[in-house]
């Protein structure tokens, strides 16, 4: 913008002097709405924050350490869960501080959800795979991996127990394109030892109080998504639950 020049002024000069002043604060003042529009829309524009992360979770399980130290980055000591009128809130936390990357080793930190009771995991108290959950939320950081975890959100699309056949190697990875960036449906954060996710119920069909099973697992970011590895997955092979969401919770520690 060109500066008006006010001092020198000849005689006569006064009137237009007047004017472009008025034009000049009639810009500056159209300048400043314009401003506020774009700082309105673009927070209007941003996705929705979930809830308030919990202040006091449910605890679900413990878990032995395993594999020594090398992997206790992702090697989980307690699971947890809580929910609230909209999303259920998973946490996982682990022997030592959690981390997607560590001593060159990747992480990935998976919950299986169950909505019918009938998930199981393979191979009994060693490594397999998990069978039979409906959705399965995970965070890792693999595209691009820049220190920030991507939240993925996948469903059985065929209903035959399997993630891998939709979203795995099979078919090219396509898991990536399920990233969720609206954080009112998913997201996560990392706590010290503790990584927590949460997921918008509606996201998951559920709508009302519903009784659901779920089974954690961590993996090295491995190719096979239903995989569960011996490190790490809860102790006893089975799944967790059934446990009521969207109900008064109980045995809160």
């Amino acid at each position: 913008m060109n500066m008006i020049r006010v001092h020198g002024k000849k005689r006569g000069e006064e009137g237009g002097i007047h004017s472009h002043k008025k034009k000049a604060e009639a810009i500056v003042m159209g300048g400043a709405v314009l401003a506020l529009l774009v700082v309105f829309f673009g927070i209007a524009l941003q996705p929705a924050a979930a809830q308030s992360w919990p202040t006091e979770w449910i605890l679900i399980g413990g878990d032995r350490n395993e594999n020594g130290p090398t992997d206790n980055f992702r090697d989980v000591e307690y699971a947890y869960y809580n929910f609230d009128d909209e999303y259920l809130y998973l946490r996982m936390c682990t022997y030592s501080t959690a981390a997607f990357k560590s001593g060159g080793l990747d992480g990935r930190f998976k919950w299986f959800i169950d909505l019918d009771n009938n998930m199981y995991k393979t191979g009994g108290i060693g490594g397999g795979h998990v069978v039979e959950g409906e959705y399965l939320l995970f965070v890792e950081d693999a595209n691009p991996e820049d220190g920030i975890g991507e939240v993925y959100l996948l469903y059985d699309i065929d209903g035959d127990g399997s993630f891998d056949d939709d979203w795995g190697q099979p078919v090219g990875g396509t898991y990536v394109t399920q990233n969720i960036t609206n954080l009112s449906i998913a997201g996560y954060r990392i706590s010290g030892k503790c990584v927590d996710l949460y997921v918008r119920f509606l996201n998951i069909n559920i709508s009302a109080p519903t009784r659901i099973s779920l089974i954690w697992a961590t993996d090295q970011e491995n190719p096979n998504l239903d995989q569960a590895p011996t490190t790490d997955f809860p102790d006893s092979g089975l799944r967790l639950g059934p446990f009521c969401v969207q109900c008064k919770p109980n045995l809160i520690i």
